[in-house]
């Protein structure tokens, strides 16, 4: 029996099961962010009934997103919306890139928002989702 031809069939066997183990890796994790999503996405909707004044609700939108964020593009530390607008504009996901920017501004700008405008926020959010 020759062993010259068993080398390239194992060798080949191998690569599939390689193959096949990380399609499956990323599938697991495209769901895990689908799930994510979906999370948010409740929770937001969930919050959206429940207006206080419009700057806590812009504040409970605020903690929903940054966290929505760091899961989504797996953040190791808290980023600005400017810099995870920059990360999510490479991404090319606009939506987010003008939510991200919105929020910065309705967050520092001294601008006080007002109900309308929060609303908008949040439907511009769960859109986007």
């Amino acid at each position: 029996m020759n062993i010259q031809w068993l080398i390239p069939i194992v060798l080949s066997i191998l690569a599939i099961m390689l193959f096949i183990i990380l399609l499956i890796v990323k599938s697991k994790n495209k769901v895990k962010q689908k799930q994510e999503s979906n999370e948010a996405y409740n929770k937001v909707r969930g919050n959206k009934t429940k207006i206080e004044t419009p700057r806590e609700s812009l504040e409970s939108l605020n903690k929903l997103a940054k966290n929505f964020f760091k899961n989504y593009l797996r953040l190791k530390s808290e980023l600005t919306y400017l810099e995870i607008s920059e990360i999510l504009r490479k991404k090319k996901e606009s939506s987010l890139v003008d939510f991200c920017e919105r929020m910065d501004y309705y967050l520092y700008s001294g601008k006080e928002i007002t109900k309308p405008e929060v609303l908008a926020m949040i439907n511009q959010f769960l859109l986007a989702l």
